[in-house]
């Protein structure tokens, strides 16, 4: 009996740290999405999405999608950052609020600062993103992501 139990508890422990390492590295693509932005490395930030994302962001139009969608983001971001006289845009990540890992399937929920400076001065947006992750040929891909101001 005590060796059933001892199998079963390393089961659920083995099952656990594979979940808590999925969830990690699918956390950390959204992070590396971000950092890449922050550098200005469209192409590396282009890397970390599917084929045709949904972003959704608090500047018009809103909402992107498609085989276009992250380029469109970018190009609508930056007219939004010019307009508003915003640089130096930079979003940090709180721990993970949330995740759910089912297979080739992520769903994260991320506290963030969306930090800037507009006209030369320093602001700070405190929000969250909730991010739908795909797993294709063993990498997590990002497929959507909104940010929620708070």
């Amino acid at each position: 009996m005590r060796a059933l139990f001892a199998a079963l508890v390393l089961v659920v422990a083995s099952s656990v740290n594979a979940f808590a390492s999925e969830a990690t590295d699918a956390t950390q693509v959204v992070k590396d999405f971000f950092a890449s932005l922050d550098k200005g490395d469209m192409k590396a930030a282009g890397a970390y999405y599917t084929a045709s994302p949904v972003l959704i962001d608090e500047f018009p139009p809103h909402v992107w999608a498609g085989a276009g969608a992250l380029d469109g983001w970018f190009k609508d971001f930056g007219t939004w950052a010019q307009a508003k006289k915003v640089t130096a845009p930079a979003m940090k990540f709180g721990k993970v609020a949330h995740a759910d890992i089912d297979g080739d399937h992520a769903y994260l929920v991320m506290p963030g600062v969306f930090s800037f400076k507009e006209n030369g001065k320093a602001r700070k947006e405190n929000g969250t993103i909730t991010a739908g992750l795909t797993k294709a040929d063993g990498k997590w891909r990002i497929a959507g992501w909104s940010w929620t101001r708070r």
